[in-house]
């Protein structure tokens, strides 16, 4: 379980002259173990700051927030990998962080298989495609089971039988784990996430059904353009 309680956050700007930027004021809601939720907004409305709040990656300014169980890294997010050394040698130093030594060699068929990189795993990173480096990064997301999954959009640089193959591996882990995605992309919220938060003017607003928030974020975007 997830609980926000009264959370602001607000950035110090100091260009062209110093002041605070608020971002979220006063957000309180819950999102419940295996729950899978849709967080929307027009840009700059604080989606990825919502989802940085909720993984732990950035501080609240003020309020308290709560979190129950284990919260993945955003899946397909850029992991500071080590050019010089190998998709293996990489994903080794990963599992190894994650606390997998006893299942290292696991682990590691996991990624591999899943990656589907072959012969490439053992390259070192500086020669990998970016199509190539996506595969290990959603390899590696996918790899460790989680409370939570999280995802700021689902938009990466890999062949649509990959993407089909990750959407299904994403479904298969929402039996069990919570999912928590930024998008503006209807038909990917509609087919993960079952309530919504829309965000709005430095407020949150909580939905039991995402067609209901997705609703209001249209129509915001009417009146308001």
């Amino acid at each position: 379980m997830i609980i926000f309680n009264q959370v602001g956050k607000y950035y110090i700007q100091r260009h062209p002259e110093y002041q605070f930027k608020s971002v979220l004021e006063q957000v309180s809601l819950t999102i419940a173990a295996k729950q899978s939720v849709g967080i929307i907004g027009q840009s700059h409305s604080g989606r990825s700051t919502l989802l940085k709040l909720i993984a732990g990656i950035e501080y609240p300014s003020s309020g308290k927030i709560q979190r129950g169980g284990r919260i993945s890294w955003p899946i397909g997010a850029a992991i500071s990998f080590n050019q010089a050394l190998s998709g293996r040698q990489n994903a080794r130093f990963i599992i190894r962080l994650q606390g997998g030594d006893n299942q290292l060699t696991d682990y590691l068929t996991q990624i591999h298989q899943f990656s589907e990189l072959a012969s490439d795993f053992d390259r070192p990173l500086k020669s990998y495609t970016p199509n190539m480096r996506a595969k290990l990064q959603l390899a590696l997301s996918m790899a460790f089971e989680m409370d939570f999954y999280i995802a700021d959009e689902l938009n990466f640089p890999v062949e649509t039988k990959f993407k089909q193959k990750l959407h299904c591996e994403i479904k298969q882990r929402l039996e069990t784990a919570g999912f928590i995605l930024v998008s503006q992309n209807e038909t990917q919220l509609k087919t993960f996430c079952q309530a919504g938060i829309w965000l709005h003017r430095k407020q949150a607003y909580w939905f039991d059904e995402i067609e209901e928030a997705f609703k209001y974020y249209t129509e915001s975007q009417t009146v308001y353009d």
